[in-house]
Parts: structure tokens; C-alpha cells; sequence
């Protein structure tokens, strides 16, 4: 398996388990606003700190992608770039 594909997998593993903590880290937020009595003002606090922390994992997961993304892209025009060039070499 070449270095990119490695690479690539382990960006998207890691780019799931970013993923996987943003969903876990809604769910406690979510479960924080059924906090009552005294412990909803501590709810609402711990609440939007979750919050806070999921959309912050959500960002890292998607630059994650997105940098796969711009990597695949700049692989296949190296490609390209090489492909012509051979091309050229070969005429």
C-alpha cells in the first residue's frame, strides 16, 4: 500500500473518531438540560461548555476531510503534471 493510502486512512479514522467525540459530547449536552432544581443552572453552564467542545471536535473532523480532500487533489494533478510530461519526453 503506497504512503498516501496510509496516510489517507489514518486521516479518516481519525477525522471518525473526532466525529464520534462531537456526537458523544451533543449527547451530554443534550442529557445536561434535563438536569432540575439547583442543578439546572449547573446544567445549563456544563451544557454549553459541551456544546462548545462538540463544535470545536466537528471543526477538527471536517478540516480533517477537507485536508484529504485538498491532498487527493493535489495528488492527481502531480499525476497529471507527470503524465504530460512523459508524454513530451516520449515524443
Amino acid at each position: 500500500m503506497e504512503r498516501f493510502e496510509l496516510w489517507e486512512r489514518a486521516m479518516v479514522d481519525t477525522a471518525a473518531r473526532w466525529r464520534h467525540l462531537a456526537t458523544l459530547l451533543e449527547e451530554s449536552r443534550e442529557s445536561t438540560r434535563r438536569w432540575s432544581g439547583p442543578l439546572a443552572v449547573l446544567g445549563a453552564i456544563v451544557g454549553d461548555e459541551l456544546g462548545a467542545r462538540a463544535a470545536a471536535a466537528s471543526r477538527w473532523e471536517s478540516g480533517m476531510r477537507g485536508l484529504v480532500h485538498d491532498v487527493r487533489g493535489v495528488e492527481a494533478q502531480v499525476v497529471a503534471d507527470l503524465s504530460r510530461l512523459a508524454r513530451r519526453v516520449l515524443r
